[in-house]
C-alpha cells in the first residue's frame, strides 16, 4: 500500500513538474540559473509527463512500476547534467546569483533523485522476487516404477552442515546443499569467509536422483559455489523469495519462493507433500536486516491412494538457520503433533554475534515445538560454529530429553517409522480388519 501511494505521489509530481517545464520553460530556466536551455527544458517536461502518466496508469505490480521508475531515474540524470552544465557555465562575477540559483536547484532535486533511486531499486528487486513466486502452487512429479509409496518407513542420510537426503513416501529430497571440502572457504557476505573443517559424507556427483531441494536461505554454507556450478539447474528448489530470485538469476529457473506460512504442494503418484514456510530470524535486532531472509519448513506427507482423502502420514519440521523468537510460538498452535525435527544448531557467531541456535536455544526449540524425535545438524562444519555438539548433548541430558534425540555423524542414517495412528492402512490390513 505504501509503495502504491509513493508511486502515485511521484507520478503526480512528474506530471506537475513536466507541465511547468512545457508551459513556462523561459521562466523556469531563469529560476534555476540556466538561460538558453528552454528547448531542452520543454523536451524534459514532455519526458516527465510521460513518466508521470506511466506511473499513474501502470498496473500496481512491481515490474511495470519499476520500468517507469527507471525512466524517472534516467530523467533525473539528465536534470542533474543540465544543472551541472549551467553551474559550470556561470563563472563570471555577474553570474554569482545564477550560480546560487543553480546550486539551490541542485539541492532541491538531489533528495528527489535519492528517493527515485531507492524506490527504483526496491521495485526492481521486488519484481525479480515476484517472478520467482510459484504461479502454480502444485508440482506434479512422475510416479516411480517401484509401485505404491512406502508410508511406513523413511530415512535421513546426513551429508554434513545442514545437508541431508530425506527419503520417504516415494520422495527423495535434498536440503541445503553444501559440498565444499575440508579447507575450502565459504563466502558469508560483506567480505567475510569461514573455513570448512569437515568433509561432506559424499560428493555432489554421488547424489542419488533427487526430486527437489528445500533451501532455508541463500548463504554460502547452504548453497555453495560447487552446487551453483554442478547441481542440475532444472531441479525444483523451494526456498525464500530472496533466495529464489538469486538462484533464478544464476540459471535455476525452477527456484520457487514462499512467504512465511505460504504452502507449496508436491504430488508424486499416490503421495502428496505440503511444504509450508515457517518463520525464521537469522540474527538479533538490526543484524537480522543485514543477513539474507531465512525460513524453516514444515513438510506434511499425505497418502492419496484409494479414497484420496489426503490422510496425513508424517509431519517433519526443519528449523532453518533461525534464532529463537516470538513468532515461532505460532508453530505448535498451527502444527501440533510434529513427528520429526531437524535442528540447525552450531551457535554460529559472526563478529561475535549469535546468528544460529546454540545448545540452549536448541533445547528451547524442542520444548516449544515438541517433536517426537529431533535430529541435530549444522553443528561442527565451519570455524564460525562456536557451540559444539557436546554442548547440546549436555544441555539435552540436563533437560531430561535424551530419549527424544537421534544423533548422527556425517555419513550416518536415521531410519524412522511413521506414527501408526495417522498412517493409512494398506488394503491387506483393511481386509484383515487390522
Amino acid at each position: 500500500m505504501v509503495g502504491r501511494r509513493l508511486a502515485r505521489a511521484l507520478g503526480w509530481f512528474s506530471v506537475g513538474l513536466g507541465m511547468a517545464e512545457v508551459v513556462a520553460p523561459l521562466r523556469l530556466a531563469k529560476l534555476i540559473g540556466a538561460p538558453g536551455h528552454e528547448w531542452l527544458l520543454r523536451a524534459m517536461g514532455l519526458r516527465e509527463i510521460m513518466a508521470g502518466v506511466g506511473l499513474l496508469t501502470a498496473r500496481p505490480d512491481a515490474k511495470p512500476l519499476s520500468k517507469w521508475m527507471l525512466a524517472r531515474v534516467g530523467g533525473d540524470a539528465i536534470d542533474l547534467a543540465l544543472l551541472g552544465a549551467a553551474f559550470n557555465s556561470n563563472k563570471g562575477w555577474f553570474d554569482r546569483k545564477r550560480r546560487a540559483r543553480t546550486l539551490a536547484a541542485i539541492g532541491a532535486v538531489a533528495p528527489v533523485v535519492a528517493v527515485d533511486i531507492i524506490y527504483a531499486r526496491r521495485l526492481t528487486r521486488q519484481a525479480t522476487e515476484e517472478a520467482a513466486r510459484p504461479r502454480n502452487k502444485t508440482l506434479r512429479l512422475p510416479a516411480t516404477a517401484a509401485g505404491s509409496p512406502d508410508f511406513e518407513h523413511g530415512s535421513i542420510f546426513f551429508v554434513g552442515t545442514a545437508t541431508v537426503i530425506l527419503r520417504y513416501a516415494g520422495f527423495t529430497i535434498l536440503t541445503d546443499p553444501n559440498f565444499l571440502h575440508q579447507g575450502d572457504h565459504v563466502h558469508l557476505g560483506y567480505g567475510l569467509t569461514s573455513e570448512r573443517l569437515t568433509e561432506p559424507a559424499l560428493d555432489i556427483d554421488e547424489l542419488p536422483p533427487v526430486d527437489f531441494v528445500v533451501l532455508s536461505h541463500y548463504h554460502g554454507d547452504h548453497f555453495d559455489q560447487i552446487v551453483e556450478r554442478r547441481l542440475d539447474k532444472r531441479l525444483p528448489i523451494i526456498t525464500t523469495h530472496h533466495a529464489a530470485a538469486k538462484l533464478r538469476a544464476k540459471g535455476f529457473r525452477e527456484a520457487r519462493g514462499l512467504e512465511t506460512w505460504e504452502t507449496f504442494t508436491v504430488e508424486k503418484g499416490d503421495a502428496r507433500l505440503r511444504i509450508t514456510s515457517m518463520p525464521g530470524k537469522h540474527g538479533p535486532g538490526v543484524v537480522n536486516f543485514l543477513l539474507p531472509p531465512v525460513m524453516g519448513s514444515m513438510l506434511e506427507f499425505e497418502s492419496m491412494s484409494h479414497e484420496g482423502t489426503g490422510e496425513k502420514a508424517l509431519r517433519l519440521y526443519i528449523t532453518g538457520d533461525t534464532l529463537m523468537h516470538d513468532e515461532l510460538k505460532d508453530i505448535p498452535r498451527r502444527f501440533p503433533d510434529i513427528d520429526l525435527a531437524l535442528l540447525h544448531l552450531g551457535g554460529t557467531r559472526i563478529l561475535g554475534v549469535l546468528v544460529t541456535m546454540d545448545a540452549r536455544q536448541g533445547v528451547e526449540m524442542i520444548r516449544l515445538t515438541n517433536p517426537k524425535k529431533a535430529v541435530p545438524i549444522h553443528y561442527n562444519d565451519y570455524a564460525v560454529f562456536k557451540s559444539p555438539l557436546e554442548d547440546f548433548v549436555k544441555a539435552v541430558e540436563e533437560a531430561g530429553l535424551t530419549d527424544r534425540i537421534a544423533y548422527l555423524s556425517h555419513g550416518e542414517t536415521h531410519e524412522f517409522e511413521a506414527p501408526a495412528i495417522r498412517r493409512r492402512p494398506r488394503p491387506t490390513e483393511r481386509a484383515a480388519g487390522r
